[in-house]
C-alpha cells in the first residue's frame, strides 16, 4: 500500500518528542576536493549501471527504488 499525502504530518504528530533538528556539517576539504565535474559524471554512470538498471538489463521500477542514507530510508514514487 502507498504512503498516504499526509503521512509525514502524522508521524510528526505520533513521534515529535522523538524526533530532533540538527544542523548539517561542511563538507571537509577532502570531500570539496573531490567534488567535480569528472566524479559526479563517474558516480552517475554507477548509479545508472547498477541501481537504474536491474541484472536482467531492464529498468527498475520507481515502486521499487528507496532513497537510504544514514537516517533511514524511505520509499521512491
Amino acid at each position: 500500500e502507498p504512503v498516504g499525502l499526509n503521512w509525514c504530518q502524522r508521524f510528526l504528530t505520533r513521534h515529535g518528542d522523538e524526533v530532533q533538528t540538527l544542523w548539517s556539517k561542511p563538507l571537509d576539504t577532502q570531500r570539496a576536493q573531490a567534488l567535480n565535474p569528472a566524479t559526479v559524471e563517474h558516480w552517475f554512470n554507477l548509479v545508472e549501471k547498477h541501481a537504474i538498471m536491474g541484472k536482467d538489463g531492464q529498468p527498475i521500477q520507481k515502486g521499487d527504488m528507496y532513497a537510504m542514507d544514514e537516517t533511514g530510508n524511505t520509499p521512491g514514487d
